[in-house]
């Protein structure tokens, strides 16, 4: 449960009053002394990243560096093409369950000589939770999160997926560069914090898929496999708490340091599994198969209902302003129809973005086997997953039964290194992947585990 922090307004600090300096600075007024809790929470979701509702299913996928678009079939189609379900070699049945993908990315950054100057500012009580990310000796950077599905079984042309996803990224601390700039007295003192941003995004989505082949007859005797499919989505929004700065800044003379991060959140949080907005998406794509090659082309969010229901949301101003004679802080929750117009409008957007895709795979020999993707998701919404991706992955069997796998894709201001390997035992596939994703703020390791029975 998300807490409504109330606020505790003092009137006038005693002159025995610690602050984290040791120093003591009498007439200090401070306000909503709980505005720490209630960050506090926010900072701790951000320890628990695909960039569709509808995560992959498949650890094969993430050892090609997630560049399998011309490769998935069966349970996997739904979450990359659904029409490669209806391509020549597709498995009759497949099922997979409770397939896990794990990002760990969150990384310390201390605050260095930066901590030095808030010692003097900020009391004690503020260096903790939310606020303390800004003002404490150490913050973080980074995306960390989970995908799992619950179920995908594919049958034939038909295919259909219960997966759940839980993402966050934090980006609150400045780079380590410039905060090591603004101890140098010959810089102009001011710190900065464009760009600082907290998402954590949680939800649910159930997904129905259909591929239907298309081949003209004169192109099927010839062996040409063409079809086209499309997925239909139900997704639930659990959670999601959004802040963006809106001008920061810390001045070292006068010095000052000035807070203004407004976070819209959904009002619980991990309770139990909210719903807190919701609605149906449809995605579709083509592919074709002619002797070693392989393409795929896929649109995701072609049409895309989902909203978040606004009443289900409280708006926190996230506003404070430190001095060497004052401490004024508000955190407080306040009902969402308080929130400034760009924030209620912010909400509108954060849903699920259109995706673009293509990808082709060619097979050189019966051993080998080299895919390429592209994708780029269009307009704005939920970040969650790098905005841009394309990257080439190969498979080798120098024995049949295990395959080892391994890509390079370049990603929105990063690059993306994975490695896996499965074993492949009469009914039975098991895949294991580890990949390495490096962006703006920061590296991430995700590993994935899966598990999966095929009857061709």
């Amino acid at each position: 449960m998300c807490p409504d922090f109330q606020s505790a307004d003092r009137g006038g600090m005693s002159a025995a009053h610690p602050f984290r300096s040791g120093a003591r600075y009498p007439g200090r007024t401070v306000r909503s002394r709980r505005a720490l809790a209630q960050a506090l929470l926010l900072c701790v979701l951000a320890s628990g990243e695909s960039g569709a509702q509808l995560t992959s299913a498949s650890a094969a996928a993430l050892g090609f560096a997630d560049s399998y678009l011309a490769l998935a079939s069966g349970a996997d189609a739904p979450a990359w093409s659904p029409a490669r379900l209806a391509m020549r070699g597709s498995p009759h049945l497949e099922v997979r369950v409770l397939p896990v993908r794990v990002i760990a990315g969150l990384h310390v950054v201390t605050l260095g000589v930066v901590a030095a100057y808030l010692d003097t500012i900020v009391p004690v009580e503020f260096n903790r939770g939310y606020v303390g990310r800004i003002t404490g000796e150490v913050s973080e950077r980074g995306t960390s999160g989970f995908e799992g599905t619950v179920l995908a079984v594919s049958r034939g042309r038909f295919a259909m997926q219960f997966a759940s996803l839980g993402r966050s990224l934090q980006r609150i601390a400045p780079d380590p560069a410039i905060l090591e700039r603004f101890g140098d007295p010959a810089s102009e003192g001011r710190l900065t914090f464009a760009g600082a941003r907290y998402d954590v995004a949680v939800s649910s989505t159930v997904a129905l898929s259909y591929a239907q082949p298309v081949a003209p007859k004169h192109l099927a005797i010839r062996g040409h496999s063409i079809a086209i499919g499309a997925t239909v989505k139900y997704t639930v929004g659990h959670a999601l708490i959004v802040g963006e700065d809106r001008g920061s800044l810390l001045t070292r003379t006068p010095l000052e340091l000035g807070i203004d991060f407004p976070v819209i959140a959904s009002d619980t949080i991990f309770d139990t599994p909210e719903h807190k907005g919701d609605g149906v998406g449809l995605d579709v794509g083509a592919a074709w198969t002619f002797g070693r090659w392989s393409t795929a082309v896929a649109i995701r969010n072609i049409v895309n209902t989902f909203r978040w229901n606004s009443s289900e949301f409280i708006f926190r101003p996230g506003t404070a302003r430190f001095t060497r004679d004052s401490a004024v802080a508000d955190f407080d929750a306040q009902s969402f129809v308080h929130a400034p117009a760009h924030l209620r409008a912010r909400l509108r957007e954060l849903t699920w973005r259109p995706t673009l895709g293509a990808g082709v795979a060619f097979r050189p020999r019966r051993k080998l086997v080299i895919a390429a993707d592209v994708r780029r998701d269009l307009g704005d919404g939920l970040e969650i997953a790098p905005r841009t991706h394309a990257g080439v992955g190969v498979e080798y069997r120098a024995i049949p039964e295990l395959p080892i796998r391994a890509g390079v894709a370049a990603v929105t201001d990063g690059m993306q290194y994975a490695s896996g390997a499965g074993i492949d035992y009469r009914s039975l596939s098991l895949s294991l992947a580890v990949a390495r994703r490096t962006t703006s703020v920061g590296g991430a390791t995700i590993g994935m585990l899966s598990l999966a029975f095929v009857r061709r």
